[in-house]
């Protein structure tokens, strides 16, 4: 699958899995939880008021979609991240992101795993 290239990319891939959230229930919601729960790297957006995680390894294919990023035996964050800081900037850890991740996570009722996490702040 073909890197992304541009924040036009990321935002596709969000709102692909905004949009899996927004079933509330089945394959692809449950598919993106599991992402979001598991993730160790994400972009941040800010969305109203509050942040949104998208994780890496996902965001970082162009066009991605559930049935693609199962099928693709070849995904590594170590391609997916450096195409993303190309974008953003370089992904670190921010205390605050911490914060706003764990209650994002529990507004769609999942607890984290307890992973050292990293973001990219989209702006």
């Amino acid at each position: 699958m073909e890197l992304v290239l541009n924040k036009s990319d990321l935002l596709t891939n969000a709102e692909i899995i905004d949009n899996y959230l927004s079933e509330k229930s089945g394959t692809n919601y449950n598919y993106a939880i599991s992402l979001i729960k598991n993730g160790f790297c994400f972009a941040a957006i800010r969305h109203n008021n509050a942040f949104r995680f998208y994780p890496s390894r996902f965001m970082g294919y162009k066009n991605n979609s559930h049935t693609l990023h199962i099928r693709n035996h070849l995904k590594d964050g170590r391609k997916t991240n450096p195409a993303i800081s190309k974008i953003l900037g370089q992904n670190i850890f921010i205390e605050e992101l911490e914060t706003e991740y764990l209650k994002y996570c529990k507004s769609l009722g999942v607890t984290p795993k307890k992973n050292k996490r990293s973001f990219w702040i989209f702006k």
